[in-house]
């Protein structure tokens, strides 16, 4: 693994609209932003799809039909399972649907959310010291499909991939197949895998939050 990323799809998260290049609407993100509970320092000029900026930014691309949103917090939300902001992200969109994924190299670290018409389908976490850390919901079709060959030895779940300049197929634990998951999931929106993407297609801005201290 040597993916990051902590970032949500609200909206239309099925059909690749993401992908299409639809239109920023500055005032729509600012609306999204209050609607998130932020108070904003600065605002940085137009840019393109950030999946992990730093933790004092937020990063928002806001469209007709959905929302692109990068904050840090999204990652540590999907690992305690808490899905507040979550929902305060749906709220913008009527009848929205949502996709949360993340990825850290460092520790293996995958998750993912996916919320239909505002209902919980499918929650999933791991790393690579634990395992899954949670999970909820069935299968989605990604998952299936990562999943297919599956075996068991010694208790553990393997996975085989087959590699061209490999001539035996080898072997990932759920850690390794869980970013394969996320970068196939990432199609949904985008109408392509997440590391396949292409950052240009959605023009986002950045905005600096406020430290939790500071009051003017």
């Amino acid at each position: 693994m040597g993916w990051k990323c902590s970032l949500l799809f609200v909206g239309d998260v099925d059909t690749g609209y993401f992908g299409t290049k639809p239109e920023h609407s500055p005032k729509k993100a600012r609306e999204i932003l209050r609607a998130l509970g932020h108070k904003v320092e600065s605002v940085s000029d137009e840019h393109y799809m950030d999946i992990l900026p730093p933790k004092n930014k937020v990063v928002i691309g806001a469209y007709e039909r959905g929302a692109y949103i990068a904050f840090s917090q999204i990652a540590d939300d999907l690992e305690l399972g808490t899905i507040t902001y979550m929902l305060k992200a749906m709220e913008c969109y009527p009848a929205a649907d949502l996709l949360a994924l993340a990825l850290h190299s460092v520790v293996n670290y995958s998750a993912f959310a996916y919320f239909k018409k505002g209902e919980l389908q499918r929650q999933f976490a791991c790393t690579a010291d634990l395992g899954i850390i949670s999970q909820s919901g069935k299968l989605l079709p990604e998952e299936e499909k990562a999943y297919e060959g599956e075996y068991e030895r010694d208790g553990q779940r393997l996975f085989p991939r087959k590699f061209d300049f490999q001539p035996e197929p080898m072997e990932f634990t759920i850690d390794a197949i869980g970013e394969e998951i996320v970068f196939a999931l990432a199609s949904r929106p985008l109408g392509q895998p997440l590391d396949r993407a292409d950052e240009e297609c959605l023009v986002t801005e950045s905005f600096t939050l406020k430290p939790a201290w500071k009051f003017w």
